[in-house]
């Protein structure tokens, strides 16, 4: 655990980044600071296919279809007005950038807090392009363990990771790296995935799925987003999931074995974490009777006691009001 928070320390996700095969400098980010503001909305049911041309470098070709189903129209499930003032209350205590996102599945109901500020995605983009990636081997019947990647001096990534530890010229299967990417945040795993499959493609996969600002992702490591795009990410990994996919159910252990819980709950949580300079983020799904997901994004990147208790408390206020009790 102590090589693990040591290493945290370093920027999770500054890396260079591959766009078709040409390596380009790390984005320097830029965020947006606003007034927090607290939005609910109330959704009704709906399906939405999107098919988009699918480039890959490796030797093959295809279609992917990404196709999101949102929850049932609504139950009535809504929090009341002293419930938000509360949570409003606890949030706002706490100093520099905090945001929330609380979304009930069932309903549709959507609570945020200071939705609008921007931060560095950090390690929590890693779960949206691995999903992915699975889409992809799912609809063209790729083998994920006979599709292999070689860690090279230019593959290195600093940072988290296990990779880093092996030797020039290791040979992985794009499963193990999925897995290490997902469950160690991998930075090395997770730069060969990204030199693999076009990170270009990816933007037109996240916009199928309702992603706001595409311009944000730039070269997926250097990801920006908000409470509003997070939680887009969640519904789309929920429904991949539990949906009738061939790697929804790996994907699940995947996100349930995650090393560094934030986000706490009374019932198992799926989560990707992320941590670098300026941003200390989980975006998690619930797996509760009533299910739901929480996503907190920061600039807490000092990753304390104090910071850990605040992600603590936020989730378990969430709880406390989701109809769980």
């Amino acid at each position: 655990m102590k090589r693990i928070l040591a290493v945290f320390a370093v920027c999770c996700l500054c890396l260079t980044g591959c766009v078709n095969g040409v390596a380009t400098p790390t984005q320097t980010a830029t965020t947006t600071t606003t007034a927090a503001t607290t939005t609910t909305t109330t959704t009704e049911s709906t399906t939405t296919t999107t098919t988009a041309q699918t480039e890959f470098r490796m030797p093959f070709t295809g279609l992917y279809t990404a196709t999101t189903t949102q929850p049932n129209a609504s139950d009535g499930f809504a929090l009341t007005a002293e419930q938000i003032a509360s949570l409003d209350a606890l949030i706002g205590s706490y100093e520099k950038e905090v945001s929330v996102g609380y979304y009930d599945v069932r309903s549709g109901y959507t609570y945020t807090y200071n939705a609008d500020h921007v931060y560095m995605a950090a390690s929590v983009i890693k779960a949206p392009f691995c999903r992915y990636v699975l889409g992809i081997a799912e609809e063209l019947h790729l083998d994920l363990t006979q599709l292999t990647s070689t860690y090279t001096e230019k593959m290195f990534a600093p940072g988290t990771g296990i990779i880093q530890e092996s030797e020039y010229g290791t040979v992985y299967t794009h499963k193990r790296l999925i897995e290490l990417a997902m469950c160690e945040s991998d930075n090395t795993a997770f730069k060969m995935l990204r030199t693999a499959y076009n990170t270009e493609q990816f933007k037109k996969f996240a916009e199928s799925i309702g992603i706001e600002n595409i311009a944000s992702i730039k070269n997926v490591s250097s990801s920006r987003l908000n409470i509003t795009d997070a939680l887009t990410y969640v519904k789309d990994l929920y429904a991949y999931v539990y949906g009738d996919t061939k790697y929804g159910k790996w994907l699940e252990e995947l996100m349930l074995r995650t090393n560094y819980p934030m986000i706490t709950s009374s019932y198992p949580v799926l989560r990707k974490y992320g941590w670098m300079d300026n941003a200390y983020h989980d975006m998690a799904i619930i797996n509760a009777p009533r299910p739901y997901f929480v996503v907190i994004l920061t600039d807490h990147d000092e990753g304390t006691a104090a910071d850990l208790q605040m992600f603590r408390d936020i989730s378990m206020a969430i709880e406390a009001v989701s109809g769980n009790g």
